[in-house]
């Protein structure tokens, strides 16, 4: 929380900075959980080990032959390399069921969970906790647990320790039916019906009792899963996800942040210099810009709003997490701010700079909660292939950039301001200022020097875009951060144990 409030804080300032020029402006983003059923660890087998697969672990014996798997992260049954996994297979009129995790420290859980959409919200839960014990709970849309479920029976409950896997067994009836407290009862049919399996990981709260919410830790099957078939189960993408926050990146930190800075600085730099339209330099590049933001910004919010509908706006989950709400203030910003534009009235009408006002406000205001957006996303369950720290500290850098240009670019307009005044003994400074004298040797003092300065912002901000953007399309689930070389070494180190 403290970094958010530091970050926001960083992009206001980068808004608020002194120096912006308006004259003939054109433009500027668990309810407690109860009933753990003790059971006691398998007693080792003497004698001969078993033998493993070849290049495997036992855990993953008999997958996609003799049971179903499915675990986490995404894919990682082919490769072995789960930290989270599942297995199921039908005995007569049952299903035998091992949760398994590796590494489990104490005070932690792993879970399975049935559901029939694919998303969390009234789902029968079943934890393995620390290994060593079965907890049956009732999910509810507001990540709280219903503790107390009734109509669930565990049989032949077991759990064991192998090759760093921490394991816990049951068998469940071919049909049960689950009555949550004050929750109306819900029947499933295992065997001949289609479930969604969710996956999550997470810390025991401290009395112990109650499962706390997994940000990071989960995991979807990408449909519905025939738990009497042993075919292997894929994963829900994350694929829309990805492209919006690819075509978020686009639109406000590579985008908008260079055409923003065209309108704010630029207008007394390439007098004389007209394009296309017979439009100013200046004027042609930042519209080109903040159209590529427009359409960013629209084609990235369908397509989320495709994917996740209205979900993202329930109360229970604003309340946790606020992007949903930020972006689509964003995205309203960026609907009116063309609009406005198109409708300005002339320099020389006494309303021009009511409009320059306001169009500075809604422009600022659109880029402010873009960047903020941005922000919040690393922090979000539907992102948590993105390390949350490491996130937060490339924004970071990126606020601390874009501050420093502002700077430099406001210290330097200053000192032109008054070399041309001093220059021109004052007569005409008013002409140059105001863009009124447009031939290229009234360009405002350090015109190179400018262009210099917006080519280096240009490139750093387009490169850092593009590389955040490679980082988006390659992040992976259960790192810590990006460049997350420990987790790569140990994974490393447990395939050379195993074999």
């Amino acid at each position: 929380m403290e970094r958010k409030l530091l970050l926001t804080l960083y992009i206001m300032v980068s808004l608020t900075l002194p120096g912006v020029h308006l004259q003939n402006a054109d433009s500027e983003g668990t309810a407690e959980a109860e009933g753990e059923a003790e059971v006691e660890p398998k007693a080792e087998a003497e004698g001969e080990a078993e033998s493993q697969p070849e290049g495997g672990l036992k855990v993953y014996e008999g997958c996609y032959s003799t049971k179903g798997c499915f675990g986490m992260p995404a894919d990682c049954v082919s490769t072995g390399s789960c930290t989270l996994l599942v297995t199921y297979k039908t005995n007569g009129g049952k299903l035998d069921f091992a949760i398994s995790a590796s590494n489990m420290p104490s005070g932690s859980f792993a879970a399975l969970a049935f559901s029939d959409d694919g998303k969390m919200g009234n789902d029968l839960v079943l934890a393995c906790v620390d290994g060593s014990s079965m907890l049956t709970t009732w999910n509810l849309p507001q990540k709280s647990n219903i503790p107390g479920v009734e109509g669930i029976s565990l049989e032949s409950l077991g759990t064991e320790i192998e090759d760093g896997f921490k394991t816990c067994t049951f068998t469940l009836n071919e049909q049960i039916t689950a009555a949550p407290p004050d929750q109306s009862p819900v029947q499933f049919d295992l065997i001949n019906s289609r479930q969604f399996l969710l996956l999550a990981a997470g810390s025991m709260s401290a009395s112990g009792e109650l499962l706390t919410y997994h940000s990071q830790n989960k995991l979807a099957s990408a449909g519905s899963v025939a738990l009497k078939s042993v075919e292997p189960v894929g994963s829900a993408t994350t694929v829309l996800i990805r492209v919006h926050g690819v075509l978020m990146i686009i639109a406000w930190m590579a985008s908008a942040s260079c055409g923003m800075m065209l309108a704010r600085y630029f207008k007394e730099t390439w007098k004389g210099s007209q394009n296309c339209f017979d439009k100013d330099r200046w004027f042609v590049l930042h519209v080109s810009l903040m159209v590529v933001t427009l359409v960013c910004t629209l084609v990235g919010g369908t397509i989320i709003f495709s994917d996740r509908g209205f979900d993202p706006f329930r109360a229970a989950f604003l309340k946790e997490y606020q992007h949903p709400v930020v972006g689509a203030i964003c995205i309203i910003f960026m609907i009116i701010q063309p609009i406005m534009a198109f409708f300005r009235p002339h320099p020389n009408e006494p309303s021009r700079p009511i409009f320059n006002w306001a169009h500075w406000f809604v422009g600022n205001a659109a880029y402010g909660f873009g960047l903020i957006a941005i922000l919040m996303a690393g922090e979000l369950p539907a992102a948590s292939f993105l390390p949350s720290d490491s996130w937060s500290l490339l924004i970071l850098i990126f606020i601390g950039v874009h501050v420093l240009n502002h700077l430099v670019l406001i210290v330097q307009r200053a000192w032109a301001k008054n070399a041309t005044a001093v220059e021109a003994g004052c007569d005409g400074c008013e002409d140059v200022f105001n863009g009124k004298n447009d031939t290229k040797r009234n360009d405002l003092k350090g015109s190179d020097c400018r262009v210099g300065a917006v080519i280096i912002y240009v490139f750093f901000y387009w490169v850092y875009s593009v590389v955040m953007i490679a980082l988006i399309i390659s992040a992976t689930e259960g790192k810590e951060g990006f460049f997350d070389c420990e987790s790569s070494s140990a994974e490393a180190e447990a395939e050379a144990e195993a074999e």
